[in-house]
């Protein structure tokens, strides 16, 4: 399969543009006209020819109507990729629509689309570095993040999905219950005894904002790997057994000799 680089493909299939001569530049009549035919994407298109001292609540409501509509089509025809690069050229262009959460939840969905295809057709790496940019515009997004996690954890290391999973249970929408689910558990695992770049965010994920579902998953991974750099962590929140205690106390000793 041709791996492409993601971010050539990405933009390569935009279908929307800034650039407009001064004899192409529509009025709001334009672009209301436009609304009435149904022709999004060429709303869109000309959407900015409004000079910003002209972009009222009118002028948000149609650029939001045919963004989500633009979004809507790709999405519709599994164009993943397309809906993706519409929805962050928008975001660029209309700042202002990331408070809309019609748009937002819109543009989410073009995430979980677009993110998919790059995984599958494309660099795994730059597909999780824009992966992590894109959930970063959305922090507060618990369902896009949570599902983000889980096919960062599908596609790459079970640990690459730590850091998107801390984003989600940390996000003010988090669903703690979702601790529990079977990818969160081999994120934590493998984060906490194969990855020393990861260790502090799976620490804290496992630690801060999931213990108590993740509790058992934590003590078999400490049961199978006798991690000394768990032992802090696990008497803090006094999860050890005499044994193991004196086990980490041993160590201690051994390592400040």
């Amino acid at each position: 399969m041709n791996r492409k680089p993601f971010l050539v493909a990405l933009f390569a299939c935009l279908l929307i543009t800034q650039t407009a001569t001064a004899e192409e530049k529509y009025t709001m009549q334009d672009l209301m006209a436009l609304d009435k035919q149904g022709s999004f994407e060429e709303l869109l298109h000309h959407i900015n020819d409004i000079r910003p001292t002209k972009r009222d609540k009118q002028w948000q409501a149609l650029a939001q109507k045919s963004a989500v509509a633009v979004i809507d089509g790709h999405l519709k025809n599994k164009q993943g990729l397309a809906a993706l690069s519409v929805a962050e050229q928008v975001l660029t262009w209309i700042p202002k629509l990331s408070g809309s959460k019609t748009f937002m939840k819109k543009r989410a969905a073009a995430g979980l689309a677009g993110f998919s295809e790059c995984f599958i057709g494309y660099n795994a790496p730059a597909c999780y570095k824009n992966l992590m940019e894109f959930a970063g515009k959305d922090p507060d997004n618990f369902d896009f993040l949570f599902k983000a996690g889980k096919m960062a954890r599908l596609h790459l290391r079970h640990h690459a999905a730590v850091p998107i999973f801390v984003m989600a249970f940390e996000s003010k929408t988090a669903d703690k219950a979702k601790c529990a689910d079977d990818d969160v558990g081999y994120a934590v695992k493998s984060g906490l005894s194969t990855s020393a770049e990861r260790f502090k965010e799976t620490v804290k994920l496992a630690f801060e904002l999931c213990f108590n579902e993740l509790k058992p998953v934590v003590l078999q991974t400490f049961y199978d790997s006798h991690s000394y750099s768990l032992c802090a962590p696990l008497q803090a929140k006094k999860s050890l057994s005499p044994f193991q205690q004196a086990y980490c106390a041993d160590i201690t000793k051994k390592k400040s000799s």
